[in-house]
């Protein structure tokens, strides 16, 4: 294995103002004797003593721990930077919650968090809505021929990658996200050659590795458009706060959309800096399954394309949407997607995720007005995230860096 270098521990100062504060909790005390803490300690020390006896290494020292914590809190603030969220020891004023002492009786589960798709729900990090880590589970990542530091710059890696990618949960992103990069298109949707697993948002089930979850891991385009778009709802300003240094505003609240490219809605486009896309935020509502809505939006030059719908009723998935990307003639379908589908280095194919839709990267050969269709399966509302750069400019790129089977119908889970 890869020898990783220890993250030099730092202090980070809490930004009370910050839209999302994250509350890491190393000293939660259970106390319920069952994985958590039965003598009096936190249910991450228990976690993590059981963690070197599933290993067969010696249990980490007061120090080490220190350490592989410091390391943790270092490795979560840097892979958000670009966004207004700041993770802090303390639970104090309104705080989401990010536990390391988590348990599962489950082997092989590695974390859990609610799916929030934009960040819209106005939670305070109760249990029903935190985000956890299985601490105990991460045995697989170290081994007793390793040497101490490995070990902990190892587990410390693994253990932050999954905690900044439960907290994405949280802030609205999903396993799919992790394919939308500028080097995955439909040209290898078919072979994508594990260039997903580079992410945050990735995990066993886009084909991530041990190897993969030792190493940093940065947020893809897409996951940077999702989080620029999260708490921009106008109705929850008061509750929440857009995460994004640029505000996309939701638009279009009415839900009234051209049916065809001759009365398409014309999309409002926003410059973003860290995912550099032009991006859109709008709502529409289907009256059945013969309604269609229509969006339109031109383009200087040979670009590329991202977009992605959200069903308003998503915990229970009921409404199906599909997605055409039509020419400048407005009939001429360039790309469609009915439903996200996934499995390691397949995207656009396999295993059903979502009957939602995405069409991610597709390109645009010249300048002109396009469209963008939305149908669906009954009468619903939808969000249209939608994202738009030139082929011929240097779009700004994510910098963060550092770093499964769908559970319940509102939770995800990780798995190896």
């Amino acid at each position: 294995m890869r020898i990783l270098p220890i993250i030099a521990a730092c202090v980070v100062a809490a930004n009370a103002n910050s839209a999302v504060v994250v509350h890491v909790d190393f000293t939660t005390d259970s106390g319920n004797g069952a994985g958590g803490s039965a003598n009096g300690t936190a249910d991450w020390i228990d976690n993590l003593a059981a963690l070197s006896t599933a290993a067969g290494i010696d249990a980490f020292t007061a120090d080490e721990r220190a350490t592989i914590e410091s390391n943790i809190l270092a490795a979560l603030n840097k892979q958000y930077s670009d966004f207004d969220v700041t993770f802090q020891r303390s639970a104090s004023g309104r705080t989401e919650r990010l536990t390391f002492g988590a348990y599962t009786s489950i082997e092989g589960e590695l974390g859990v968090a609610p799916r929030d798709f934009m960040n819209l729900a106005d939670t305070d990090g109760s249990d029903a809505t935190s985000a956890r880590v299985y601490t105990k589970n991460f045995h697989f990542i170290v081994e007793a021929d390793e040497d101490d530091a490995t070990q902990v710059a190892e587990l410390s890696a693994a253990l932050a990658g999954t905690g900044g990618h439960e907290v994405g949960h949280v802030l609205g992103l999903f396993h799919h996200h992790a394919y939308g990069r500028d080097d995955i298109d439909p040209s290898n949707y078919a072979n994508t050659g594990g260039a997903q697993n580079n992410h945050l948002i990735a995990t066993g089930s886009t084909g991530l590795q041990e190897t993969g979850r030792e190493s940093p891991r940065t947020i893809s385009r897409m996951s940077a458009l999702i989080l620029e778009s999260a708490a921009s709802h106008p109705f929850l300003r008061n509750a929440v706060r857009a995460i994004g240094s640029t505000t996309l505003e939701l638009t279009n609240t009415t839900g009234a959309v051209g049916a065809t490219a001759g009365t398409a809605t014309a999309l409002s486009l926003t410059s973003l800096p860290v995912s550099g896309l032009d991006a859109a935020n709008t709502i529409g509502f289907l009256d059945n399954s013969s309604d269609v809505d229509v969006y339109s939006f031109t383009v200087s030059d040979a670009s590329s394309v991202w977009v992605e719908t959200w069903s308003a009723r998503r915990w229970l998935d009921s409404l199906n949407t599909e997605l055409r990307l039509l020419d400048t003639d407005g009939s001429t379908v360039l790309a469609s997607n009915d439903d996200i589908r996934y499995s390691g280095n397949v995207f656009d194919a396999g295993t059903i995720r979502s009957t939602d839709s995405a069409l991610w990267n597709i390109k645009l050969p010249s300048a002109g007005t396009y469209f963008v269709e939305v149908k669906g399966d009954e009468s619903g509302f939808y969000n249209l995230i939608f994202g738009t750069h030139l082929d011929n400019v240097a779009a700004a790129k994510p910098t963060t860096g550092m770093a499964p089977s769908l559970g319940s119908p509102r939770f995800l889970a990780e798995s190896p």
